[in-house]
């Protein structure tokens, strides 16, 4: 602490003045200390202003990790649904096979009919009353 220079013509001044202007250097000393130490208030709070921009998006990221959250439900019921598919076209895919094999089966009708139709009509061509032509 600086000794304070004499107080000369002062001398009549109360003791607590006294004392209390002695005490001025170490004052001065912690003035300066607080205004070093309050010069980063001014990063501190840029800081926070970033974090503070950061964390805006909290309130959606945590919507967001409740879908999240919820994924492995759907995608249970997702899995099933495609199990169910699965299933019911391996049911269509017999279906079809049995469907094209009746068709198939026609088919030879179709052409045995044609094949006995053929000579009748021929010979309902050839019946008295008949129209040439």
């Amino acid at each position: 602490m600086a000794n304070l220079p004499s107080l000369g013509g002062f001398a009549s001044l109360p003791s607590d003045a006294v004392a209390a202007l002695r005490r001025l250097p170490e004052i001065a000393d912690n003035t300066r200390a607080m205004k070093e130490h309050t010069a980063a208030l001014e990063q501190v709070a840029e800081a926070l202003d970033r974090v503070a921009t950061a964390t805006d998006v909290l309130p959606e990221m945590r919507e967001d990790m409740k879908r999240i959250g919820a994924l492995p439900e759907t995608l249970d019921r997702v899995d099933n649904g495609i199990d169910r598919m699965d299933q019911s076209l391996a049911r269509l895919s017999e279906l079809m096979e049995r469907i094209l094999t009746g068709i198939d089966g026609l088919n030879g009708s179709v052409e045995t009919l044609q094949g006995a139709v053929g000579p009748l009509s021929r010979l309902a061509g050839r019946m008295p009353g008949q129209k040439k032509g």
